[in-house]
């Protein structure tokens, strides 16, 4: 981690910050203006919380939960889950089951904080649900795609939207570059995947 970072147990006390400070199932991290904090959840998933932002984390048994209010996350899970494991990044509204991909879950702040995803190697299946008129619609995003959500609580049939778009790596959220830039197997993983000039 670097710049401030807080953890708070589920009971909402802060608890010290350390490198390899060992996570419980219902403690949050969140990260100020000048900080970034990167979360090893086991040995093949990581996720890296922007300045910033706030994220619950949830384990039971083989379910993980990484709950995103605020703020960005870039996940990277090298290899796999296994059939009875499960990986769950939420927001509000989004549900995004990651199961051996790359990219970053966000509040598009450009866009008046409309929840995204960007995948940057391998598939992602999304959920989203009007919280108004608790339609659920379902998506699937590929490596070097991006979806916006778009909620319509004047309607009841398609009162959930996506917006899909390509990017590339001229275009892709410097965030995300950064991660995969920091990462050789990781770059080679996304370049390989989308077609990027590493």
């Amino acid at each position: 981690f670097e710049g401030s970072v807080n953890i708070e147990d589920g009971r909402g006390e802060a608890k010290p910050v350390t490198n390899n400070i060992r996570f419980q199932s219902g403690d949050a991290l969140s990260t100020g203006s000048d900080g970034i904090a990167s979360v090893g959840l086991d040995d093949t998933k990581i996720v890296t919380l922007q300045n910033d932002s706030r994220a619950e984390f949830q384990k039971s048994g083989k379910r993980l939960e990484l709950k995103l209010t605020s703020g960005a996350v870039f996940f990277n899970v090298r290899e796999k889950l296994k059939a009875d494991e499960t990986f769950e990044i939420k927001t509000s509204t989004m549900t995004a089951g990651i199961r051996g991909t790359s990219g970053m879950i966000y509040f598009d702040t450009a866009d008046g904080g409309r929840e995204s995803i960007v995948v940057t190697d391998g598939v992602v299946e999304i959920s989203a649900t009007n919280p108004v008129t608790g339609e659920t619609k379902t998506a699937r995003v590929e490596g070097g795609k991006k979806i916006k959500v778009y909620l319509y609580n004047d309607k009841s049939e398609d009162s959930v939207a996506f917006e899909e778009e390509a990017v590339t790596e001229e275009n892709i959220d410097d965030f995300v570059l950064k991660n995969i830039a920091e990462n050789d197997e990781l770059l080679t993983r996304v370049a390989a995947y989308t077609g990027w000039d590493k």
